[in-house]
């Protein structure tokens, strides 16, 4: 019998973290064993370097995919929806609804960390295990949110100054900005002199999808190769004294995802629940091993052109979404920023909480797409709301494994919003986003 796809990537998954806890509790008898039998070890660690790079090179190839896709496929719709007042319809609802689900993320995750209250889980003894095993790393992310850019610097830098320099950098908002621009030049053309280009890059985004389509046969493999070595450097270890903090993380972001969408998918969509959940369920699982909703798009627009999305419409919508739409990194940053204050021993007014919901809204619109964008700025939601920056150490322990729960939520809230906001083509293909389709 043929595995359907879906049942192989969740195998894939299972097996990934099997193997991944199995090598982190044998880890000290792999160490013993290299000291003895180097030839053995040597096997075992280039065993190992294979997996880990079989999981970096698709999550490369889809990466690869991502820029020229979403150029192409944004300038051929753009040209072909003549109507601009459709277009500027579709961009507003989008971007409200964006708003919208991301301030309500941030709400549901400070009312699940005010109400369980992790921070008081961890005692001072394990705050400062954690502090400094992850002091290097921390110090790290501290610089790097220093050079994070403001929501007026986002907006600013959508326009880009070299558009050759934003393909080479993946800047995805520029890149959706200026093909959206080219877009509509070409809709304004006549006809006989736009024809010809629109048809080029028609012809592209069948190639590059057709690319996606070829990836997509060896996902279940990737999502094995991707998970197994992040739960054999992880472990169990790190999470014990946080898992008060992780139940929190995964409460929330349960609740955004099978409380909150299925009520805007029942009320603004439609589709039926389980037909949408079906349909994206291949670029969930990718979302979930890859950690990066960028790397995941190429997949997230098949699926959602599958479901009967107009492609012009999941084009603008899943494009824009990779950069401005960021429901589990917002609730992720508001749960953190309050354990991290309980763990200090300090009392957040209510003042200070409107501000990491505000903070963390607007942040989570410059949040890069990569795995652990929004830990970055993280910190500019600590210092909205007075809490010590260094508390960032607390939660990179774990931060890993629960980017890759939020970035499922971050690709469902943009598959989603293309399903209201795009509605169904007529005599749109319904087959499922299986690797063959």
């Amino acid at each position: 019998m043929r595995i359907p796809f879906h049942i192989k990537i969740l195998l894939a998954m299972a097996l990934g973290i099997g193997v991944g806890l199995a090598v982190h509790a044998a880890s000290p008898w792999l160490a013993r064993v290299g000291e003895q039998a180097p030839a053995l070890g040597w096997v075992f660690g280039f065993v190992a370097s294979v997996v880990e790079a079989a999981g970096r090179l698709f999550v490369r190839a889809l990466r690869f995919i991502a820029v020229p896709i979403i150029l192409c496929s944004l300038i051929a719709g753009a040209a072909a929806m003549s109507d601009f007042g459709k277009l500027r319809r579709i961009a507003l609802r989008t971007i409200l609804l964006f708003l919208l689900t991301t301030m309500v993320a941030t709400v549901i995750g400070l009312t699940v960390a005010n109400v369980v209250r992790p921070g008081r889980f961890v005692s001072a003894e394990a705050r400062e295990a954690l502090l400094a095993r992850s002091q290097s790393v921390a110090e790290e992310r501290i610089r790097a949110a220093g050079a994070a850019r403001s929501i007026g610097d986002t907006l600013m830098e959508s326009v880009s100054l070299n558009p050759f320099d934003s393909l080479a950098r993946g800047d995805m908002l520029q890149i959706v900005v200026g093909a959206l621009a080219i877009g509509v030049a070409l809709a304004w053309l006549p006809r006989e002199k736009s024809a010809p280009v629109v048809a080029f890059f028609d012809g592209l985004s069948a190639a590059f999808q057709a690319i996606v389509t070829f990836i997509m046969r060896y996902a279940h493999w990737a999502v094995f190769a991707l998970l197994a070595p992040i739960v054999g450097a992880v472990g169990w270890d790190a999470i014990t004294s946080l898992l008060v903090y992780c139940l929190c993380v995964v409460g929330g972001l349960s609740v955004i995802l099978f409380i909150e969408y299925p009520i805007l998918i029942r009320a603004l969509s439609p589709y039926r629940l389980g037909e949408l959940f079906r349909a994206i369920a291949p670029a969930q699982a990718l979302a979930f091993s890859a950690s990066s909703s960028a790397a995941t798009l190429p997949v997230t627009l098949k699926c959602v052109q599958n479901l009967g999305v107009p492609r012009e419409t999941a084009s603008l919508v899943c494009s824009l979404g990779t950069t401005i739409n960021m429901d589990g990194t917002a609730l992720m940053q508001s749960v953190a920023a309050v354990f991290i204050a309980q763990v200090f021993g300090e009392h957040l007014t209510i003042a200070e909480q409107i501000a990491i919901v505000v903070t963390a809204t607007l942040a989570s619109i410059g949040a890069p797409g990569i795995p652990s964008g929004g830990i970055v700025l993280l910190v500019a939601v600590l210092q909205a709301a007075h809490i010590p920056i260094e508390g960032i150490g607390l939660v990179l322990a774990v931060d890993r494994l629960l980017d890759m729960a939020r970035t499922v939520v971050n690709v469902s809230g943009d598959a989603m919003t293309a399903a209201i906001v795009g509605g169904r083509a007529p005599f749109a293909d319904q087959s499922p986003p299986g690797p063959d389709s």
